[in-house]
C-alpha cells in the first residue's frame, strides 16, 4: 500500500512540536528567552588605566574621592545604563590635568574644555563626555542656567565639528549623554545651522579657511584628489564650508582645538601633520601646540591606547 508523502511530513512536524513542547514548555514566550543573546555589559574599567602614565609629563597625583554633584532628574529606561550624577574621580583627576597644562600655554584658558570633548568624542567611550559636563558645570563659572546655556552651545558646536572628523555617530552619543544630565532650565534651543545653503557664500567662505590653514600647501593638497575629485568637493563644501567655517559659535581657534585633537586622537598620521602645520600658522607658539599635542596623547593614555604614527611638533616644523 503506498505511503502519503504528505500525511508522513505531517507526522514528522508533529513529533518536532511535541519534542519541543517538552523541552521547552507549551508557550513560544518560553522558547524565546532560550534563543535570545545575552545583553552586553560594558566593562569600561578595561579600557581605562586608573592613573595616567609615569611617562607623561602631564601626570600628578589628585584626590581621588568622588565629587558629589548637585541633583540632576534623568529620564531613563530599563534598557538603557543608569546616568550617574557623581563625577567619576579617575575622570575628575584627568580633566584637572588638562585643565592645568592647558593653563601654562599663552592660549585663553576657559578654551582648554574645547580640547578635552574634542578628544574625548575621538575615543572609545564618547559617552564620557558626561563626565565632561558634570565637571564643568560644579564649576562657580557655569553657577547659572544662562553660563550654562552659552556652555552647552560651545560644546554643541565643537561636538557638530567632530562629526567631519569622526564620523556622526560618536558626537551623537556624547550629547545624548550630555543631555540625560541637563536641567530643563539649562537647555539651550538655538539652531545655528537653519538656514545653510550649499552656494557660492558657502564655497567662498570655506576656501577662504580652507587656504588660511594650508597656505601655499592648498592648490598641491587638494591636487591629491586629482583622480578622487569627490573628496575636493567634501573639501571644500562640507568639510570646510559646512563645518568647519562656520562663527556662530566658535572662533577660529576652538575650531582648531576641535580639529586637531580630533584628528590626532584616531593616531593619523598625514592629517596630524597637517593639522599640527596649520595651528602653528594661525600663530599658535611651537611651545603651546606641543602642550596641547602632549593633552591629546594623555588621554588616548587614559584609555590605554599610544599615539605611535603621529609626527612630533618639531617634525612638523620645518614645513610651517
Amino acid at each position: 500500500m503506498a505511503r502519503n508523502p504528505s500525511r508522513l511530513l505531517y507526522a514528522s512536524r508533529s513529533l518536532q512540536l511535541t519534542t519541543s513542547r517538552r523541552q521547552f514548555g507549551t508557550s513560544v514566550s518560553s522558547i524565546l528567552p532560550l534563543l535570545s543573546p545575552p545583553r552586553y555589559t560594558p566593562l569600561r574599567s578595561s579600557l581605562i588605566s586608573s592613573t595616567p602614565p609615569s611617562s607623561s609629563p602631564l601626570a600628578h597625583h589628585l584626590p581621588t574621592t568622588a565629587t558629589p554633584i548637585r541633583g540632576i532628574t534623568t529620564n531613563t529606561t530599563p534598557e538603557m545604563a543608569t546616568t550617574t550624577t557623581t563625577l567619576d574621580p579617575q575622570y575628575a583627576q584627568l580633566f584637572q590635568t588638562l585643565e592645568s597644562q592647558f593653563q601654562t600655554t599663552t592660549l585663553p584658558h576657559d578654551k582648554w574644555y574645547i580640547l578635552a570633548i574634542s578628544t574625548l568624542v575621538a575615543n572609545p567611550d564618547p559617552e564620557r563626555a558626561d563626565q565632561l559636563y558634570l565637571y564643568l558645570i560644579s564649576k562657580p563659572e557655569y553657577s547659572t542656567p544662562s553660563s550654562r546655556q552659552h556652555l552647552i552651545r560651545r560644546i554643541r558646536e565643537a561636538l557638530i565639528k567632530a562629526v567631519i572628523i569622526v564620523g556622526v555617530c560618536k558626537p551623537i552619543e556624547a550629547i545624548l549623554a550630555i543631555s540625560k544630565l541637563e536641567a530643563p532650565e539649562d537647555k539651550d534651543y538655538t539652531f545655528t545651522r537653519e538656514a545653510w545653503q550649499c552656494d557660492e557664500a558657502n564655497h567662498e567662505r570655506g576656501v577662504a579657511w580652507l587656504e588660511k590653514l594650508y597656505a601655499r600647501n592648498t592648490s598641491g593638497t587638494l591636487d591629491l584628489f586629482a583622480a578622487h575629485k569627490d573628496f575636493a568637493w567634501l573639501s571644500k563644501e562640507i568639510t570646510y564650508g559646512l563645518f568647519l567655517s562656520d562663527r556662530g559659535v566658535l572662533d577660529d581657534l576652538d575650531t582648531q582645538l576641535v580639529v586637531l585633537p580630533a584628528i590626532m586622537s584616531q593616531n593619523l598620521r598625514i592629517e596630524t601633520h597637517w593639522h599640527i602645520r596649520g595651528t602653528r600658522r594661525l600663530g599658535v607658539s611651537l611651545e603651546d601646540v606641543r602642550v596641547l599635542c602632549e593633552g591629546v596623547k594623555h588621554v588616548a593614555g587614559f584609555y590605554g591606547r599610544v599615539l605611535d604614527k603621529v609626527p612630533g611638533v618639531e617634525e612638523v616644523e620645518g614645513d610651517v
